[in-house]
């Protein structure tokens, strides 16, 4: 389980070099409509918004596509042309021809991501050499196999002997695989950017002052873990647990079927007296894994947020998305074990309250990312 560091300002995040390339291919479509795709390994979801000079974004459309297994496997896609086509299909499904410019999420856990500390210097080149020389001592890949760029976050308003720089790298056969899917499913490309960069900017309001948050993001194959505080995203990290997980561990506990575990996941979740606490202690050992994670985060955190620079020193709250945010009792659970509150994210809180037509506060956690995708300079 990779820990990815990431100290980084909000505002600095979606600013990033790295995939210039892709981002900047298109013409000017900042006022645009645009789709946000989050490729899983299980399904793609998309949203469609845009602002249309009105004070909130709205929702044009949205959806949530099955994928067969095999074609994405832990973030790598394995069948990029079978790929392409379903993302294809999906949007001429509602009726949605035509070219669309679209915001694509990159898997997290193929990101490689250091934050470092570099003496200070004025000379730009005296600066990009060490950072290079940093990377490439401790990414496993060589300069021929990444994309890498870094961002210089050093406070402006402190004086320092060093500087702060963010190195991210991504294994350059991931970034053009994820672009010859889409741009093969005839859409094109405004920018690509981390699950997290998504995710933050659907839940957090960066101008608010509301301590330092963890984000936990239950999914269909896997849960992220993103660290935030005053405005930055600080790390992040994941574990390939998630709710296909909990199913199969029902399924094999009780010696039940696929559809009766995935009900008995919904109905009856972490309660202990229900069924005489039989799916509880089904469920139990993975949740336990989750909390586990989260609380390596929490204490990442507090042991080095003295470094950071007016930080906040301990997490304040856990804020929950994902499709399997809702499993009963893990709130309570996630609490009891962490002694940190808990609540469920609000994903739709800066979409226009009349454009969400059917897209449930409930169902929404689903589509965080897809949602944070879609405000890509809109927001």
């Amino acid at each position: 389980m990779r820990l990815i560091i990431l100290f980084i300002r909000y505002d600095i995040i979606i600013r990033m070099r790295l995939f210039e390339y892709i981002r900047y291919v298109q013409e000017d479509i900042f006022s645009s409509p645009l789709i946000g795709i989050d490729i899983s390994d299980a399904s793609i979801h998309f949203v469609k918004a845009a602002r249309h000079f009105a004070k909130h974004p709205t929702i044009e459309w949205f959806l949530n596509e099955p994928i067969p297994s095999g074609l994405v496997v832990a973030g790598e896609i394995k069948q990029e042309k079978e790929l392409s086509e379903v993302i294809r299909k999906a949007i001429l499904r509602i009726k949605r021809a035509g070219t669309h410019s679209v915001v694509g999420a990159l898997p997290e856990e193929k990101a490689f991501i250091k934050a470092i500390q570099v003496p200070y210097s004025e000379k730009s080149e005296e600066l990009h050499n060490a950072i290079r020389f940093e990377a490439e001592t401790s990414i496993p890949l060589s300069a021929a196999e990444m994309y890498l760029d870094y961002e210089d976050v050093t406070p402006r308003t402190l004086l320092f002997n060093h500087r702060d720089i963010i190195v991210v790298a991504y294994p350059r056969a991931v970034v053009d695989s994820y672009a010859r899917v889409l741009r093969g499913a005839g859409l094109r490309i405004f920018a690509l950017e981390l699950e997290s960069q998504g995710i933050v900017r659907a839940l957090i309001d960066p101008t608010a002052r509301d301590g330092a948050i963890l984000c936990v993001d239950i999914g269909r194959t896997k849960a992220g873990f993103i660290t935030y505080s005053e405005g930055s995203i600080l790390f992040t990290s994941t574990v390939p647990i998630g709710g296909r997980d909990f199913e199969k561990a029902i399924q094999d506990g009780l010696s039940v079927s696929a559809t009766e575990a995935e009900k008995l996941k919904k109905k009856i979740g972490l309660s202990k007296k229900e069924m005489g606490g039989r799916v509880f202690r089904a469920l139990e050992p993975l949740v336990s894994i989750i909390i586990d994670e989260a609380e390596k985060n929490i204490n990442f955190f507090e042991r080095h947020s003295r470094h950071g620079h007016g930080m906040e020193k301990n997490i304040k709250k856990i804020v929950l998305c994902g499709g399997d945010s809702h499993l009963s009792g893990v709130i309570e659970l996630i609490a009891e074990r962490t002694k940190v509150p808990v609540e469920l994210g609000r994903s739709l809180a800066f979409f226009s309250n009349g454009s969400r037509g059917s897209l449930l506060e409930h169902d929404s956690l689903s589509f965080t990312t897809a949602l944070g995708l879609a405000l890509r300079g809109i927001r």
